[in-house]
């Protein structure tokens, strides 16, 4: 479905760009390429949320042991499936787009150079789906609950009673909150739209960033307004996500190395050669090189700061002393003693106060 919705958006903007170009309007190609972008993008958000379902229902079939296998699983799914979904245009225009003519349908790029219609292809893709989905998230929310209480009170004006419902009766009529799967599956795709595309366009990174600081507000706005207060559940870190963005991580590199090697004339330029054997062998150069620098900064760089490590060895060492403490406990003053020598070199010494021999350890009379 997403490769012949792609070819019939394809196939939409060519007739465009010929109408626009009969007309002798300027600028036909990129308006165009505007309009398909626009359309590609309505056309993934809305096999985004048939995937979803479709995920949903395989992944409950399946019948994990475990809600972790369940989420991780669910996680795996969501992500080949919107994956693919969210950047088959932008790989078709990237390396397929001026060497296969789909249907005896061909539109190559202006100049064999597809760098530009890329570039406009993932502006107006990435731009939609961030302003649609502050939309979706906020908006439409907002005006289904006014809308909810007015109908609750017009109701009660009717049979006479109250119009002046308690706190706890309007949040009850809020939307169950969803979890936090979409959030980050909305992450995930736009990590990928930065990182896998972003020799092509680099302003991505300013418009993830602006659309991450509005969606601390919006993000807020739904969880404290319109929405019911979630329920809590622990977790030990985001799961399978972390994998996911890894391996975005990794495409990264061979996707950006082969822009430049092959969809643009950048190699060609730099060592005057259009040869393909010198523009492969100067992209595998460039992409063992990209890969080593990022395992030796993985390796440098710890996933958790030396700080956090102490603090948290600290908090586990009193975890340990209370429960100690309270198994070896006695009369008066319990006998516990935990010596600074005992604890990690980083911490260094720790002084601790037992009262003034009343039993009261901290002095405050309780």
């Amino acid at each position: 479905m997403v490769i012949l919705s792609t070819i019939g958006c394809f196939s939409l903007r060519l007739w465009l760009i010929e109408y626009l170009t009969h007309l002798h309007i300027a600028g036909a190609h990129a308006k165009g390429a505007a309009v398909g972008g626009v359309l590609t993008s309505i056309i993934i958000m809305a096999f985004k949320s048939i995937y979803s379902t479709m995920a949903l229902y395989l992944n409950d079939w399946e019948n994990y042991r475990t809600r972790t296998e369940w989420e991780d699983n669910l996680i795996t799914k969501m992500f080949l499936f919107m994956g693919f979904n969210s950047y088959f245009s932008l790989l078709y225009i990237a390396f397929i787009k001026n060497n296969v003519c789909p249907f005896g349908q061909c539109d190559p790029c202006p100049d064999s150079n597809c760098m530009k219609p890329l570039a406009i292809q993932l502006m107006t893709v990435f731009a939609t789906q961030l302003v649609v989905g502050q939309i979706t998230e906020v908006v439409f929310p907002k005006i289904k609950k006014d809308m909810q209480e007015y109908m609750e009170k017009s109701k009660l004006q009717k049979e006479g009673k109250s119009i002046n419902l308690p706190q706890e009766e309007k949040q009850n009529n809020l939307s169950s909150y969803e979890g936090v799967l979409d959030d980050y599956s909305a992450m995930v795709v736009q990590f990928g739209y930065v990182t896998l595309f972003a020799s092509a366009f680099p302003a991505g990174a300013m418009l993830a960033l602006i659309n991450n600081l509005v969606s601390i507000r919006t993000d807020g706005i739904k969880l404290l307004e319109l929405t019911r207060r979630p329920d809590r559940q622990q977790a030990e870190d985001i799961g399978r996500w972390a994998d996911m963005l890894e391996v975005l991580s990794y495409i990264s590199v061979f996707t950006n190395v082969l822009l430049i090697g092959f969809t643009s004339d950048g190699v060609a330029y730099y060592i005057q050669s259009d040869s393909l054997y010198s523009r492969l062998w100067v992209v595998i150069i460039l992409e063992h090189g990209l890969v080593a620098i990022k395992l030796f900064l993985g390796f440098v760089i710890e996933d958790t700061p030396e700080g956090v490590l102490i603090e948290s060895r600290k908090a586990e060492r009193f975890k340990d002393a209370a429960i100690e403490k309270i198994l070896d406990r006695k009369e008066g003053i319990p006998e516990f003693y935990l010596s600074p020598d005992e604890l990690p070199d980083p911490i260094g010494k720790v002084e601790y106060n037992y009262g003034d021999g009343d039993g009261d350890i901290d002095g405050d009379g309780y």
